[in-house]
This record gives C-alpha cells, sequence and structure tokens, in this order.
C-alpha cells in the first residue's frame, strides 16, 4: 500500500513487501509504473523487466510515451553502491537511452553526489534520477513510499540562451494558469508538460503541453480498463462538447492518449477551460 508516513520508527526492509528484487519486486513496479511515473513527471510506459543486453540484464526497460526515448530502471536492495551506479551507465549507453532511474532503499552522500554531477554536466537530452524506496510495517500493515532524492534541473540544463528563454516563459504560462486555475493544484516548473492524476481511473492522467507552438490537452492511460471507460465516457452525451481525438502515444501501441490542441500557444484561458471541463466530466461519471 502507497502511503507517505514519515516516521523511521516504522521502517522495514524491502523484502518484507517483496521478498525477492528480481523475482517479487521488478514485476510489481512493472505493473504499476504509474506511482513512478507521476513522481517523476515520466510518461513511463514499461518495454520488459530483465532486458538483456549482452551478458547483463536491464531490471525494466520503459519508454517516455511522449518523446519515445528509452528509460533504463536499476532496482537495488539495500544501500547503494558502486556496482549500481555502473550498471545504469553501462545498461544506458547499450540499449540509447538518455535517462535512467535509480531506486534503492538508501543512497549516500558519495552517490547522490553522482548524479548531480551527471545532471550538470549533461546537456538537457539527459535525465538521471535518484529514487529511495522507503517501506513501514505498523502492526500487521505494510506500507511504502517512494521519494525522490536527485532529479534533474530542467532549467539548468537549458542548451542554450535561447531555450531558458523558453523555460522561462514555459515557467511564467503555468504560473498564470496556476492562478486562474486555483482549485486545481498546479506547480509552476520549467518542463514542457504537466500531469495530474485523475483518480476516477486506474493509472491514468490529464496532460497538459506548452511546446512547439501550441498548447495540447490530453487524457493519457496504459490500462486498458481505464482506456474503455474513458472512450464510453467520451461517446457519452455529457462529452458533445469536446474535441479529443484518440491516439497511440507509444510505439508498442501501450499508451493510449485522447488529446486537443490549440495552435495559440499563450492562450491560458483555453487551457483552463479545458481543464474545468474535462475535471467535471469525470466527476459526473
Amino acid at each position: 500500500m502507497y502511503h507517505n508516513i514519515n516516521s523511521k520508527d516504522f521502517i522495514c526492509d524491502a523484502k518484507e513487501l517483496w521478498p525477492y528484487e528480481e523475482r517479487d519486486f521488478t514485476p510489481w513496479l512493472k505493473d504499476n509504473i504509474d506511482e513512478l511515473s507521476y513522481l517523476l513527471g515520466i510518461h513511463l510506459n514499461p518495454v520488459k523487466t530483465e532486458y538483456r543486453i549482452g551478458k547483463y540484464e536491464i531490471d525494466l526497460l520503459a519508454e517516455d510515451g511522449i518523446t519515445k526515448e528509452k528509460v533504463v530502471i536499476e532496482n537495488q536492495y539495500g544501500c547503494s553502491d558502486h556496482k549500481h551506479l555502473g550498471q545504469c551507465l553501462t545498461y544506458m549507453n547499450n540499449v540509447g537511452a538518455k535517462s535512467f532511474v535509480w531506486i534503492s532503499e538508501r543512497f549516500t552522500d558519495e552517490h547522490l553526489c553522482a548524479v548531480r554531477k551527471l545532471n550538470e554536466s549533461t546537456s538537457g537530452d539527459y535525465k538521471f534520477f535518484a529514487v529511495s524506496l522507503i517501506c513501514y510495517k505498523i502492526g500487521e500493515e505494510h506500507y511504502f513510499c517512494f521519494n525522490v532524492e536527485v532529479k534533474p534541473d530542467y532549467f539548468r540544463k537549458a542548451k542554450n540562451d535561447n531555450e531558458s528563454a523558453k523555460a522561462t516563459e514555459r515557467y511564467a504560462f503555468w504560473e498564470n494558469l496556476s492562478k486562474v486555475l486555483p482549485e486545481v493544484l498546479i506547480t509552476p516548473t520549467y518542463r514542457s508538460y504537466i500531469d495530474i492524476r485523475l483518480q476516477s481511473f486506474k493509472a491514468t492522467y490529464l496532460g497538459l503541453s506548452q511546446a512547439d507552438g501550441q498548447l495540447k490537452v490530453y487524457i493519457w492511460t496504459y490500462n486498458e480498463d481505464s482506456a474503455n471507460h474513458i472512450r464510453a465516457l467520451l461517446s457519452s452525451a455529457c462529452a458533445e462538447s469536446f474535441a479529443l481525438t484518440e491516439e497511440r502515444g507509444s510505439k508498442n501501441g501501450d499508451l493510449m492518449m485522447w488529446s486537443e490542441i490549440n495552435q495559440d500557444a499563450s492562450d491560458v484561458q483555453w487551457m483552463a477551460e479545458r481543464v474545468r471541463a474535462i475535471l467535471n466530466l469525470f466527476d459526473r461519471k
């Protein structure tokens, strides 16, 4: 059960929830990757567990459903070590990935510093995450939470002055949207997109994008049951005002999206109206 308890008194080993990392935790993460996606702000789409490259195996190979870039996910029980950092870099380079997510129960300051340096020393295309897995036991109940220890500084990683200016414009756009939509929790960011979790369906999000000179509002999920419910909802009479077009967001077709586009990238009011309409529709489902 996912829960942020924030108490060291109840911390236990991950093995109490998932006895074996390879056999239990990694398959679980593949089936519940939306927890990680939402936390990292990446549309992660699982590709394969124990993905083999030569004589080695990646714990979980994923794909960014929007950019189609590969993402290496490496899991580690216990404390971080040089071996797993090296594995992350080796796997990433061998599959042509530009991002890795390193999950461990505990990280040393030295390893966190190394991941930060990777983010600082590379262009904006490269993204490196260190995520701690914290497990708790209270009575007979077990809980867990993920905590992002290191993530990219998207503004700092802007590759040139022009991109930095674009990042500043994006931040201003999200800041204005948060003021127009006070009822929705929107945290301004330098990234080009924001996700809002839709509680009505499993692994389903409302995505907002400001990129390539246009605005995009889209609902996305990789859960087939949720997709079927969304199709039914969007085809109902109460959704007649929507112009959402269905598309597939990844090459293997697992990520399903319904999107609407506005060619005016500065139209904050349009995006606010579409967000309200979609949230109201889902609330009535």
